[in-house]
């Protein structure tokens, strides 16, 4: 990720003993990234021992990264504006907030990825099975109880489940996610499609104000 080389990857909320950021750093060092790691946590004895992250209370003064999942999981939607509005604010020009939701294991995610371009990521390793109704309950939290009839969000996953029924012909969950989700992206103008190491990602543009002020809304180009 191109951000990782304006400014620091900062973990906000690192897990049990700092987990998420220990495994973050080692994925992060694998891939070649050799910058500051920072460790963002109110909760001293959840933060890691590790020589090489940054612990701290604090956001930095700026970043180039900062993930922030399963982290606004038991805030009230209302409440979710103003930490990611805190967030993106240390945002580098080019950098990415990465929020939202995981499974304990890290088999199903979806998050928000606001950079200068913004989208809507559906991440699966398959281990949950696949249909596109799943994601529902792992949307992050300013969303998680929007998708209701008549919105933009239910209309989506409707129209996604619709390509989903046609691609059950086939028996890999995998080809069914592939198929399904190209066939919406191939329709709508920025959806994008990929595969990663252990499952694939559907990422779904967003529109978001350029003050970032997250007036977040499925682009009309996705319904």
């Amino acid at each position: 990720m191109p951000a990782l080389s304006l400014g620091p990857f900062v973990d906000v909320g690192c897990g049990e003993n700092g987990v998420t950021t220990s495994e973050s750093l080692d994925g992060l060092r694998a891939a070649g990234f050799s910058g500051p790691v920072w460790a963002v946590e109110t909760v001293p004895s959840r933060l890691p021992n590790h020589e090489d992250i940054t612990c701290s209370s604090e956001l930095p003064p700026t970043a180039g990264v900062v993930r922030a999942m399963n982290v606004l999981r038991q805030y009230h939607p209302s409440d979710c504006e103003a930490a990611l509005k805190q967030w993106a604010a240390v945002l580098c020009d080019g950098g990415h907030l990465l929020e939202g939701t995981t499974d304990k294991h890290g088999h199903i995610a979806c998050f928000f990825d606001l950079g200068s371009v913004p989208y809507l990521v559906f991440a699966t390793t398959f281990e949950k099975g696949f249909g596109p109704w799943m994601f529902r309950d792992y949307l992050p939290q300013l969303w998680r109880r929007s998708v209701l009839p008549g919105t933009d969000l239910f209309a989506f996953f409707e129209l996604w489940h619709s390509h989903y029924v046609i691609s059950r012909e086939v028996c890999s969950l995998s080809e069914r996610f592939r198929r399904s989700s190209q066939s919406l992206a191939d329709a709508r103008l920025g959806a994008e499609v990929s595969k990663l190491p252990s499952g694939m990602c559907f990422r779904v543009p967003l529109n978001w104000s350029a003050d970032r002020s997250l007036a977040l809304s499925l682009s009309p180009e996705t319904i």
